[in-house]
């Protein structure tokens, strides 16, 4: 066994990808379907199965959980839709084979047995749903875990950078202006001034009077009495 492994790995990376990918879906396909045949014959020889007086439905959880389960694997492995739905139709038919009597007049799936019933049924209505879902499939809500009608999850774009707003660049110094000539043009002579006004006449101041002889009297009495 371990010499067949080994075979095999050394095998495989000769093989071109294109025909390894052929071989891959091939293989699942086979698994699956294989796989539906076990589940349709081990299930419907568990209908009768009672604990005690009691009919236990062990069979119908094989029936919705098996036929999901193989369905889920045959799309993982192969890729497409209708592959995907090969076991569970190779499982139907062979539960409505098991439902009818045969020549000799022997039943499998016995119609006064209720777990026979719904496990028929319920296994019918698991393959639809999963087909419907296939088929039809609901767009992706954002947030949720791929389903099996969503290819295999790609891996995630790196986050890109926050953008940043770029500062404006300062336009560049502008050249100087032209500086003024050093010399402005003079202004226009102001006009010659106005001729002056005509001197007026100077005044004339009158003689000084002479003080009289009986005042300057007066006076130099006073001065000799202030001096006493």
């Amino acid at each position: 066994m371990t010499w067949l492994l080994s075979r095999v790995r050394e095998l495989l990376p000769r093989i071109p990808p294109n025909v390894r990918e052929v071989l891959l879906r091939v293989a699942g396909s086979v698994v699956a379907c294989w796989a539906a045949v076990v589940l349709a014959l081990f299930g419907a020889f568990m209908t009768p199965f009672r604990i005690g007086s009691v009919l236990a439905p062990i069979s119908l959880v094989l029936a919705i959980g098996g036929n999901a389960g193989i369905i889920w694997f045959a799309y993982r492995v192969t890729r497409h839709k209708l592959l995907a739905l090969l076991p569970g139709l190779v499982w139907t038919v062979l539960t409505l084979i098991g439902s009818g009597k045969t020549s000799e007049g022997d039943l499998i799936l016995y119609q006064s047995n209720w777990v026979a019933t719904v496990y028929l049924y319920a296994g019918c209505a698991t393959v639809g749903v999963a087909g419907y879902r296939l088929i039809v499939p609901k767009p992706p809500r954002p947030g949720l875990a791929p389903s099996m009608t969503t290819p295999a999850a790609t891996p995630e774009k790196a986050p890109r950078p926050a953008a940043t707003r770029e500062k404006p660049t300062r336009p560049a110094a502008t050249p100087e202006q032209p500086a003024r000539p050093a010399t402005t043009p003079e202004k226009a002579a102001r006009p010659a001034a106005t001729p002056e006004k005509a001197a007026r006449p100077a005044k004339v101041e009158p003689p000084a009077k002479a003080p009289s002889p009986a005042r300057a009297g007066s006076k130099a009495a006073r001065s000799k009495r202030r001096g006493r």
